[in-house]
């Protein structure tokens, strides 16, 4: 029999030459496939056809294992079908939605399904992600976007008022409607969002710029007076204002950025005295895209003239434990603890004059799925979610920055050989990857506990939040031997509940009276008081 197969959003469609104008759609911005309910889980299949004479069933299979698999039943063919199947455990699972003819298989599609467990706590205060809503992309449907990152845990949202969009004339000022409805929305959800302001407005002001950032004081005045103007418009809807993102490297920290901080800092803090003013635009000392912009500003009168400041330390491909070598960098690594340790230095010797420290954020951070063919050990969808799981849990562990967030949480496309197509924790078909699952259940996991201590820190992580009754473990292996590790708790083994990284409870050995031997692996598993 002729066989046709075909590559589409949805995964691998095998179909036959009698079915080629069959088309099975499981995921789009329709259609959820994130559930924190175990018990039966529904599909909405949309089918297209020529002729319905066919049935459809679907298969759901913990991702990359045989067995075991949980099918819905035959449903006959319409132009929309609801498989329903009972799956009880939480995990990641590969969906399989199959069109059969009788007993033949004609075509069949391919996604993914996050069954989360229950959160066990609320969701943390300062873990959010990146969205690109403001870029005017046909992506981020409402409410599903939403409803997809509060089940991921997160609580903040990153975005862009271009000034280009706020200022279409001189002195005109308006929100574009699509970024407002997605400020309230997320408002709705619980998620708050934190606004960058910038890019050169050559809308409203062509021929004034010649390049990459504001070129004098009469370019700062305006610019403060878009940004006084987005504060008011937004009102107490959004506290939380980055000035510009990323400044090209040509922009000097001291001879560009610096006056106009000075320019528009107090415009803004007039506009309303209780936002935080936040500066740099993810060009931070110790890496990452400008070099080291904030300690020249410091050093040069600029302390008392922001809240904030915002670095983006990306590390892909290296793990967020071990990074990579810095060069012309005051620090010898860019790694979550070293970069750490260098933004506490700065704010702890660069206190401004009313007594308050500048608060670091990180805006941007995030792992990019590779396609295989790039690299020789490519980072893998699984490799994504433990380096998001990973660096999550160990900026908590530094308890320095306000706020964190990961870049970004939906595919900006379909090309996996462009990496700013794959940083994403859902696809841009609204299918989940490893790394959403992996992100939820650890927000879910640990909320707001505070970093403890480290039981173990070096081939094996033992991580403590919290304490008394309510603490976690968290545990990894940063090289992995296949064999059972020994581990000892800060609790009685008998209370010890466990699960991997999809939420899914493991079993481990009880060794002694607070000793478990357990299989640990690069994905972090949690360990849990009963």
């Amino acid at each position: 029999m002729k066989m046709i197969l075909v590559w589409c959003a949805a995964g691998l469609l095998c179909l036959n030459a009698a079915a080629d104008r069959i088309r099975l759609t499981v995921a789009d911005s329709e259609r959820r496939l994130v559930s924190c309910v175990p018990g039966r889980q529904t599909l909405r299949v949309k089918v297209e056809a020529d002729v319905y004479d066919f049935t459809v069933r679907a298969k759901f299979a913990p991702y990359g294992k045989a067995a075991p698999r949980f099918w819905s039943g035959h449903v006959k063919a319409a132009p929309e079908v609801k498989l329903t199947a009972d799956v009880k455990e939480p995990g990641y699972y590969e969906v399989t939605v199959y069109a059969f003819r009788g007993r033949e298989e004609v075509v069949r599609a391919v996604t993914n399904y996050a069954l989360l467990p229950p959160p066990q706590r609320e969701r943390p205060r300062d873990f959010g992600t990146c969205v690109h809503f403001g870029q005017g992309r046909p992506k981020g449907a409402f409410p599903l976007s939403f409803e997809l990152m509060k089940l991921a845990g997160f609580t903040r949202m990153r975005d862009d008022l271009y000034w280009s969009a706020l200022e279409r004339r001189p002195g005109e000022y308006a929100i574009p409607e699509r970024l407002e409805r997605a400020v309230d929305t997320g408002l709705e959800y619980g998620i708050r969002t934190l606004l960058v302001i910038g890019y050169n407005n050559t809308v409203a002001y062509p021929g004034r710029f010649g390049r990459p950032f504001l070129p004098n004081q009469e370019m700062y005045r305006i610019y403060g007076d878009a940004v006084v103007a987005g504060i008011r418009l937004f009102g107490g809807r959004v506290t939380e204002w980055e000035l510009w993102n990323e400044p090209h490297p040509s922009t000097h920290p001291v001879k560009d950025y610096l006056p106009m901080l000075k320019t528009v800092y107090p415009m803004a803090k007039s506009a309303d005295p209780g936002v935080t003013v936040i500066s740099c635009g993810g060009g931070g000392a110790g890496g990452g895209p400008g070099g080291g912009m904030i300690l020249p500003i410091v050093q040069n009168g600029g302390v008392d003239f922001q809240d904030a400041f915002s670095i983006h330390p990306y590390q892909a491909p290296y793990l967020p434990e071990v990074g990579y070598e810095a060069r012309k960098s005051p620090i010898p690594r860019v790694n979550i603890s070293m970069v750490a340790n260098h933004m506490r230095n700065i704010c702890d010797r660069n206190v401004r004059s009313d007594g308050k420290k500048l608060r670091p954020y990180i805006t941007e951070i995030g792992w990019f799925v590779e396609h295989p063919a790039q690299r020789q050990y490519p980072v893998s969808p699984m490799m994504q979610a433990a380096c998001a799981a990973r660096m999550f849990l160990a900026v908590r562990r530094e308890n320095i920055y306000a706020g964190v967030y990961w870049y970004d949480f939906q595919d900006d496309g379909s090309d996996s050989f462009e990496k700013e197509h794959n940083f994403g924790l859902i696809r841009e078909d609204y299918s989940p990857k490893p790394a959403f699952q992996a992100v939820a259940v650890l927000n879910g996991l640990l909320g707001n506990l505070p970093f403890s201590r480290a039981l173990k820190d070096d081939r094996i992580r033992l991580y403590q939040y919290g304490k008394g009754d309510e603490q976690l473990l968290a545990a990894w292996t940063m090289e992995g031997t296949g064999e059972p590790e020994t581990l000892e708790l800060p609790f009685p083994a008998s209370q010890a509940r466990i699960l991997n990284w999809e939420g899914r409870e493991v079993k481990f050995i009880t060794k002694g009276e607070r000793k478990i031997e357990l299989k640990l692996s690069y994905l972090p598993c949690y360990i849990i008081l009963k």
